[in-house]
C-alpha cells in the first residue's frame, strides 16, 4: 500500500501481548490502519508490527519469522 493511501486511513497504535512460554512474553507494537468502504471501493485494513520485544530487549530482527503469525493473532482480536 502506497504511504498516500495510508495517510487517509485511520491509524491505531497498540501493543499486542503473546506468551511464547511462561516466563517469556512478547509485546508486539503494531500500527492497525483501517479504511471504511463505499460502493466503489470495499472497506480496507492492514496490521503492520513496528517492534518485538522480549523481556524488554528489542528482538524484531531475531524474531521475524513470527510477524505473519502474531498479525495474525492481532486480527483476530479486533
Amino acid at each position: 500500500m502506497e504511504l498516500i493511501n495510508k495517510i487517509k486511513m485511520k491509524i491505531k497504535k497498540s501493543t499486542f501481548e503473546y506468551e511464547l512460554s511462561k516466563n517469556n512474553i512478547i509485546e508486539a507494537d503494531y500500527e492497525y490502519y483501517s479504511e471504511d468502504g463505499d460502493y466503489f471501493h470495499p472497506a480496507h485494513a492492514e496490521i503492520e508490527i513496528t517492534m518485538l520485544t522480549l523481556n524488554g530487549d528489542n528482538v524484531t530482527d531475531e524474531l521475524e519469522s513470527f510477524i505473519p503469525m502474531l498479525e495474525d493473532k492481532i486480527i483476530e482480536t479486533l
